[in-house]
């Protein structure tokens, strides 16, 4: 392959693709060439209109429409900080989370947006799961989904990590991505330990307890990333 130095050679790459004519690519994988495609759609929203701009789908609300580009980055753009949260159904540690990251929410969503990224199995559990969440969630994407966090025994029937999961290095779930409301600039690639100390037990019913004494403290530490 040859090495591609500068911006003058990215674009000559780009429009000697775009000049070329189909049967150029009769050999490439057409899922190859599909996400190819999906991944330089994703860029040039990005150019366009903004960080959020080549985010999946977001729903404000259980049953609602999603949001459009223009109403996300408003909302987000009027934050400090915005959590990407990659959790599941199926998962005992999400579910002790869930309540301790709803509770901070609750204290800070003037300046804390939340995003639910969901690696469920099933649509009906996944509808129940997030009836429980005051915050936006992704729109359901199915499973394997392009897009969210695909659990071990999904990728090892030869599915790939979504796309969002895989651009933060989600191995597990709970997973709680920090990053600039603003600028989409990565802050913390997981603050989960900073959010709860995860020793509750899921047989028992004991709760998680949380890692912070006070939620304006905590942001005032993320402010500071």
């Amino acid at each position: 392959m040859p090495v591609i130095r500068g911006v003058a050679g990215i674009d000559q790459l780009l429009q000697s693709i775009a000049d070329a004519p189909p049967d150029t690519f009769d050999a490439a994988a057409p899922d190859l060439l599909a996400n190819a495609g999906a991944a330089l759609l994703r860029i040039a929203a990005e150019r366009k209109d903004g960080w959020y701009a080549s985010l999946p789908p977001v729903l404000p609300h259980r049953g609602e429409m999603p949001m459009t580009a223009e109403a996300l980055g408003a909302r987000l753009r009027s934050k400090r900080f915005t959590l990407l949260y990659f959790s599941a159904s199926w998962c005992p540690p999400c579910h002790r989370f869930t309540p301790i990251l709803a509770e901070l929410y609750a204290e800070q969503k003037d300046e804390l947006e939340i995003i639910f990224c969901h690696g469920c199995t099933e649509e009906e559990k996944h509808l129940d799961y997030i009836g429980t969440m005051p915050w936006p969630v992704f729109q359901w994407a199915g499973s394997p989904s392009a897009y969210a966090f695909n659990r071990a025994k999904v990728r090892a029937e030869g599915h790939p990590q979504g796309w969002l999961a895989a651009k933060y290095g989600i191995q597990s779930v709970p997973a709680a991505v920090l990053l600039d409301a603003q600028t989409g600039r990565l802050l913390c690639a997981d603050v989960k330990r900073q959010v709860t100390l995860g020793v509750g037990d899921s047989e028992s019913g004991e709760p998680d307890q949380k890692a912070y004494e006070s939620s304006t403290a905590l942001l005032a530490e993320w402010g500071k990333l």
